[in-house]
């Protein structure tokens, strides 16, 4: 997920986040980097216009998907009927669901449209 950092000295400036534990890249955090700030006390939002979870704190902002937003995009994927739905990458996503709680992004998704689990 891109993130950003803040700066307020008269003008809004944007920079590059610090970089994720494990990920080591500015502007950039893993789906389980998200949930490790989140537990150290960043605060999560929600964009009813976007139906999308962002989070911010330590002047930094990131933008993501959780289980609510995915619900969301999947259930817009099928009213549209369209063919399925895609992740830009899997190797940021919890994938063994042990930093989030929650199960993998991936898996989840697929609940959401087929009903199955894999």
């Amino acid at each position: 997920m891109k993130t950003f950092k803040f700066c307020v000295s008269g003008i809004r400036h944007f920079y590059n986040s610090n970089p994720g534990t494990y990920t080591r890249e500015p502007g950039y955090l893993a789906y389980y980097e998200v949930c490790e700030k989140l537990r150290a006390g960043w605060i999560e939002e929600w964009d009813d216009e976007g139906q999308v979870p962002y989070a911010h704190g330590a002047n930094q902002w990131v933008g993501y998907d959780n289980i609510r937003s995915i619900q969301y995009k999947v259930e817009l994927a099928k009213h549209y009927n369209l063919g399925g739905i895609m992740w830009w990458a899997t190797d940021i996503d919890d994938f063994r669901g042990t930093f989030c709680n929650q199960g993998t992004v991936v898996n989840i998704g697929r609940l959401f449209l087929t009903g199955k689990c894999f």
